[in-house]
């Protein structure tokens, strides 16, 4: 089964080129704990951080999101 979210109120920051790395925070976090690390891999990678709904800048959807969900 495949999930979706609504992209347009997700958060997100995009840096650099070359091979994608995707960095996902943990639960109650959100992208900013990346922070330097997310700016040395973009000299070297594209890199992308993401807010989880409800986390950060990201809006939270009229779904609630479990652990399980937030998993998937």
């Amino acid at each position: 089964m495949e999930k979706y979210i609504n992209l347009e109120n997700l958060s997100y920051n995009c840096a650099g080129k070359g091979k994608t790395i995707i960095l996902l925070h943990g639960y109650l976090e959100s992208k900013e704990i990346w922070g330097d690390f997310a700016q040395k891999l973009a000299l070297n990678y594209k890199v992308i951080s993401i807010d989880f709904p409800g986390h950060g800048h990201s809006k939270l959807e009229d779904k609630t999101y479990s652990m399980s969900d937030y998993a998937d």
